[in-house]
């Protein structure tokens, strides 16, 4: 099982998972880029924005199957993005994973209570990212999103 996941890493199922779009929502360019290029290279359509306001009508027009979401950022925070991302009708049952470099317990908790589903702390592997990703999307692939 281990020789298939490392195996099929970065050989990506493209019919599949082109379908699937993911908004990474981060400040700063160079994690956007690493991201954006890793979750492209497995063959997911990778939407950016570099701050919570600009995220926010992102995912609402795009209606994402995943959004990836930084915890410090100018402006909006990351745990006021996802609680607008949460309660809002339209986007609610859209996954949130939250990378970031903070790893406070108060503010992993602040993560978890806004929705998130998990929490990463960078720096981050490309295959970390890559499993987190998978495993909430295959828990996620089989229910109805709102539109």
């Amino acid at each position: 099982m281990l020789k298939n996941f490392f195996k099929n890493l970065f050989s990506p199922n493209n019919q599949e998972r082109k379908k699937t779009k993911i908004v990474v929502i981060d400040d700063l360019g160079t994690n956007r880029m690493f991201f954006q290029r890793v979750l492209e290279k497995r063959g997911y359509t990778v939407l950016t924005a570099n701050s919570g306001e600009d995220g926010i009508p992102l995912v609402q027009k795009e209606m994402p199957s995943l959004v990836l979401l930084d915890f410090v950022m100018p402006g909006m925070k990351g745990p006021e993005v996802c609680k607008v991302i949460k309660t809002d009708k339209g986007t609610k049952d859209v996954p949130v994973l939250f990378l970031t470099s903070v790893d406070a317990p108060t503010d992993i908790i602040a993560c978890y209570e806004q929705g998130a589903e998990n929490f990463l702390t960078k720096p981050i592997q490309a295959g970390e990212l890559i499993k987190h990703v998978e495993m909430i999307l295959d828990d996620y692939k089989d229910q109805p999103k709102n539109k």
